[in-house]
């Protein structure tokens, strides 16, 4: 159990960073006796490995930090953060720490280590990316240094947690899942609100069918002859003012008073003619909504 945490927090921090937590599992292997390597993943400690990951790591770290850029780099390491963490969580849980001394017991899950450590990168990268552009508007840019140092930092923590103290990585596991949510939500709820969002209309309008059934009620009752708002409005002389669209809901309701009894009989008004023509007017703007 010991050995999936560690791994698994070597791959939420790939998320963060694809290169911080290679990089040091490279370095330790090679250098110190903190972690050693399973059988087959030796080239990670590599000097062709070393360097390259170290270029790659710096190029990340001074990208990240620049705003605009940091939103295309955080596109382009959608498929680098994912694949890393796989990499770091299929070594990493085979690898001999000072936490786990026998690390054999994954030994026959197979691909599983690999794709959960794509799963859990996936989740932190999402998180940062959608988290990112936010800051970024919110701070006119000067926020993304910031947050990125925080955010290499933060990964590196992880490393180095996950390595002396996995048990902490369950709960940080937990604070993921709930930021992966509370991202997927705002990411939701900011696409509804822009225009076209919603299908059908404005965003946030209802259905016309359920935006004109009160004025569809009103003109039935009308023609029924029942006495309704129309029949009081007829009986006062008052003249029909026409229909109006409010802004904020895409409604449509009868402006000032509703209609005069001419009206009424089709003599005048936006409805003159006869009374079908006050089914078609209803049906043209219902079809405008």
């Amino acid at each position: 159990m010991l050995e999936l945490l560690t791994g698994s927090g070597l791959a939420m921090a790939a998320g963060l960073n694809a290169y911080i937590p290679l990089l040091a599992l490279g370095l330790l292997s090679r250098f110190t006796d903190v972690l050693t390597l399973p059988a087959g993943w030796g080239w990670l400690e590599s000097d062709v490995a070393l360097v390259v990951l170290a270029v790659l790591l710096a190029v990340e770290v001074v990208a990240d930090k620049i705003p605009v850029v940091d939103s295309i780099n955080d596109v382009l390491q959608t498929v680098v953060r994912p694949a890393s963490g796989g990499l770091v969580l299929a070594a990493g849980s085979a690898s001999q720490t000072p936490a786990v001394t026998d690390p054999a017991t994954l030994g026959g899950w197979g691909w599983v280590p690999a794709v959960l450590g794509v799963l859990l990168a996936l989740a932190t990268h999402t998180v940062k990316s959608v988290a990112r552009p936010a800051v970024n508007v919110s701070t006119a840019g000067a926020g993304a240094p910031v947050v990125s140092t925080a955010e290499d930092v933060s990964s590196v923590g992880l490393v180095v947690v996950s390595l002396l103290l996995p048990v902490v990585v369950g709960a940080l596991a937990a604070v993921l899942v709930a930021l992966l949510v509370l991202a997927v939500r705002r990411r939701v709820t900011a696409r509804r609100a822009r225009p076209g969002g919603r299908p059908g209309g404005r965003p946030g309008a209802p259905p016309p069918e359920l935006a004109f059934k009160p004025l569809r009620g009103l003109l039935d009752g009308w023609m029924s002859g029942s006495s309704s708002a129309f029949g009081a409005a007829g009986a006062s002389g008052a003249r029909c003012s026409g229909f109006r669209r409010a802004g904020d809901r895409g409604q449509v309701w009868l402006e000032s008073a509703k209609c005069a009894s001419d009206a009424g009989r089709g003599e005048s008004g936006p409805w003159a003619g006869s009374l079908p023509g006050a089914a078609q007017v209803v049906d043209e703007v219902a079809g405008q909504a």
